[in-house]
């Protein structure tokens, strides 16, 4: 199993849920703190072990599309899954908090949503279809 280990936290007992960290910025890079691939396939392979799987966020968030891929993978697990916010989730965090089968925060995180920006560069019909995209 390649899991991110320094993201896992094993249970006790097979009863108790395994904790994914979601700490850190978000993106395919692998020199980012977390891949769209390795949480995936955390949520995979732990999803097909443990019933139990709680996901722990404390992210200013990152990659709109690294994170859809996180958010699409805890959609379609067949694991009870938990989303705790710690801290922080914001940007793209704050999509994936959002998607949890419940979420929980304590009155000290923080959860923030924000309109769509970005920027493009190209020829007129590109930056009107990045327009129309973000719209």
């Amino acid at each position: 199993m390649q899991e991110n280990t320094k993201a896992i936290i094993l249970p006790e007992n097979d009863n108790d849920p395994v904790a994914i960290l979601l700490y850190g910025y978000i993106g395919e890079n692998e020199n980012e703190d977390f891949t769209s691939t390795s949480i995936v396939r955390n949520i995979k392979v732990l999803g097909s072990r443990y019933k139990n799987i709680d996901i722990r966020i404390n992210s200013y968030g990152g990659e709109v599309y690294a994170g859809l891929g996180i958010f699409n993978a805890i959609r379609a697990s067949r694991s009870n899954i938990n989303i705790y916010i710690d801290g922080v989730a914001a940007s793209m965090a704050a999509v994936i908090a959002l998607c949890g089968r419940p979420v929980f925060m304590s009155r000290y995180a923080r959860l923030m949503i924000h309109p769509v920006s970005g920027g493009i560069q190209g020829n007129a019909q590109q930056i009107r279809t990045y327009a129309d995209e973000v719209e």
